[in-house]
C-alpha cells in the first residue's frame, strides 16, 4: 500500500509541475506599449532608454559619463510600427521619427532597444 501511495504523489507531482509550465506570451506581438521600458546600452559609458508612460507619452533617457538627459514626447502606435515625435528644447522644432517592434525589440534609426 505503502508503494502505490508512493508512485501516487510522484505521479501527481509529476503532473503538476507540468501543469505549472505555462507557454510565456513574452514573444506574443504586442497591442499596446504602455508601462514597457526598452533598454540599449551597446556602446561603452552610454546608456538609452525609452520609457512609454502612457497610451500616447513617452521618455527618452541618455545617461552617458557626463550625467544624464531626459526628453518627454508623444507616440503612436501601429503594430508594429511606432511614430514618435519630440521637440528639441534647444532648437524648439519638432522631429519625427519611426520605430519598428519586432518581439523584443525595438528599432528607431538603426539603434536596437530591448525590452526590459
Amino acid at each position: 500500500m505503502k508503494k502505490h501511495l508512493l508512485l501516487m504523489l510522484v505521479v501527481a507531482g509529476i503532473t503538476f509541475s507540468f501543469l505549472s509550465c505555462s507557454s510565456d506570451d513574452d514573444d506574443a506581438p504586442l497591442t499596446s506599449l504602455k508601462g514597457t521600458e526598452w533598454v540599449n546600452n551597446e556602446e561603452k559609458d552610454l546608456t538609452m532608454m525609452l520609457n512609454f508612460t502612457t497610451e500616447k507619452d513617452f521618455y527618452f533617457t541618455k545617461r552617458d559619463k557626463n550625467g544624464q538627459t531626459v526628453e518627454k514626447g508623444t507616440y503612436t502606435f501601429e503594430p508594429p510600427i511606432v511614430h514618435f515625435t519630440v521637440m528639441d528644447e534647444k532648437t524648439k522644432k519638432t522631429e519625427k521619427l519611426t520605430g519598428r517592434v519586432d518581439g523584443k525589440s525595438l528599432t528607431v534609426k538603426e539603434v536596437v532597444y530591448k525590452r526590459k
